[in-house]
């Protein structure tokens, strides 16, 4: 099913501010606004092929083939492509306060969300991990036995999951440009304290793919419907990925002392976000 097979098994995304529900009048509206390939929407115990510009009340499941995707926008809001040989269902406009927003079964999935309200999240739910997130760019890719959270933009705060059952006392931040892999083995070890989680760097060939198509998506002839706020964070980003190419020629001393003033950045945000969850 692609690079992300060596991903990992178990884990829940929070944001990096503490998540509270979103109402059901907050509700998502879903629309397919570019695909290419086999791309089938199933709802009501039946299944058609996709077309453009199609709106989705809430409840179908989008399911692509092999060389395939579809590009969904929610409203404005957000921006999700639904990558080849994947599974994802949209959760009902009805759906419970705390159910996540996408159920993926397997496949992967690019979510691009703009700046959310305070008492707003979004959540991605695998077999084996719910990502709730708000106003980050992140990748998420699984299967009944693995999966793999790359963040691009933003803090996503992650737990493990074991048996369906939230370890909510096991818990890693994930920054911009890191990326985090786990499995049904090292969650366990996890659980019994025998390791730790560790981070690394985004795999460039993920990186690169996802610059690509990010470059696909503001090409799209809905992007421009897309809110401000939304393209601003998709234009930093292309920006930030021009710049880290024109990092890697710098000399040695120089890249190891920009490195190492963004690790700090980074424990620095992490601080504040950590004691704005705490309440101070």
């Amino acid at each position: 099913m692609g690079n992300w097979r060596h991903a990992l098994a178990g884990l829940i995304i929070v944001p990096l501010m503490f998540v509270t529900a979103q109402a059901a009048s907050g509700a998502r509206q879903y629309k397919i606004i570019m695909m290419m390939g086999n791309v089938r929407v199933a709802a009501g115990g039946t299944v058609h092929a996709a077309s453009f510009n199609e709106k989705l009340s809430g409840g179908e499941t989008i399911i692509t083939g092999s060389g395939s995707f579809a590009d969904i926008s929610m409203g404005g809001k957000g921006y999700m492509r639904i990558q080849e040989n994947s599974k994802v269902a949209l959760a009902s406009l009805k759906k419970r306060s705390d159910d996540p927003d996408l159920d993926m079964e397997n496949g992967n999935v690019i979510v691009i969300m703009s700046k959310l309200k305070k008492d707003d999240s979004y959540g991605v739910k695998t077999s084996t991990n719910v990502a709730s997130v708000r106003g980050t760019m992140f990748q998420v890719a699984g299967d009944e036995a693995a999966s793999e959270i790359n963040v691009f933009s933003g803090t996503v705060l992650v737990n493990p999951v074991s048996n369906g059952e939230i370890q909510r006392q096991i818990a890693e931040m994930v920054t911009e440009g890191r990326s985090l892999s786990l499995n049904r083995d090292l969650v366990m070890d996890l659980m019994a304290k025998k390791k730790t989680m560790k981070l690394s760097e985004i795999r460039r060939e993920v990186r690169d793919s996802f610059m690509k198509q990010i470059r696909e998506i503001q090409a799209t002839p809905d992007y421009k419907n897309q809110s401000a706020e939304l393209r601003r964070e998709i234009d930093d980003r292309i920006r930030k990925f021009k710049q880290e190419l024109k990092d890697r020629k710098l000399d040695p001393d120089s890249l190891k002392e920009k490195i190492r003033n963004e690790r700090e950045r980074q424990k620095s945000e992490m601080k504040r976000i950590r004691d704005e969850m705490r309440g101070k």
